[in-house]
């Protein structure tokens, strides 16, 4: 919430949304906006906007993100939103649940759930807390209707990443023989920041 600034406001839905399009936007910020165009009855252009646009983030930057909150609906607290296509996204919900929230992208688009009360308080209806998993739930469910005639697209992948590295999680070093097997996991990294020692911590 600090880094947000909802310390003192909180945050919208739509400043979530902004914030979370960066990375589905490979690292370009888009301001929010709502009216396009006004046409009079004759075809006369009455008001045209145009999109605001800026690079905030490098596409690897984005592209590392992206991959990590995959990780949030493949395997972690995120998992009611897999929508069985690539898609990348985050949970949230306060400590006496007073709000929950799910902010989630796909290459083509980015939407934030969230559920409170106008009058802020717990959040607990038919013996249940209402969590992060509701919004994650109703976020799946309008991107299945959303996305029901699109092609499936995957994120693009940027220039200078580098996969395929196994790395020991204790100390984020390149996974020796010795390295216990549910201690090790696949990652990506920009290239240049990857390690290139092995893991010494587990060695026979």
């Amino acid at each position: 919430a600090f880094a947000l600034g909802g310390i003192t406001r909180g945050v919208t839905p739509l400043e979530m949304a902004s914030a979370f399009g960066v990375f589905a936007n490979q690292g370009i910020k888009t301001e929010p906006l709502a009216i396009l165009r006004i046409v009079g009855p004759d075809g006369t252009v009455i008001e045209e906007n145009r999109t605001q646009r800026e690079i905030v983030l490098s596409e690897q930057v984005s592209y590392m993100i992206t991959d990590m909150l995959r990780g949030v609906i493949e395997r972690g607290t995120g998992r009611s939103a897999n929508i069985g296509r690539p898609a990348a996204g985050k949970t949230g919900t306060a400590d006496d649940y007073s709000n929950a929230w799910f902010v989630g992208y796909t290459p083509e688009l980015v939407a934030t759930v969230w559920i409170g009360n106008d009058r802020p308080g717990p959040m607990f209806y038919q013996g249940a807390n209402i969590g992060s998993g509701w919004a994650a739930r109703i976020w799946a469910n309008f991107f299945r209707e959303a996305l029901k005639n699109q092609p499936v697209r995957d994120f693009p992948r940027p220039k200078d990443i580098v996969d395929g590295l196994l790395i020991d999680t204790t100390t984020g070093l390149l996974a020796s023989e010795g390295c216990p097997r549910d201690k090790t996991r696949y990652e990506i990294f920009i290239k240049g920041t990857e390690p290139t020692a092995y893991c010494q911590e587990h060695d026979p």
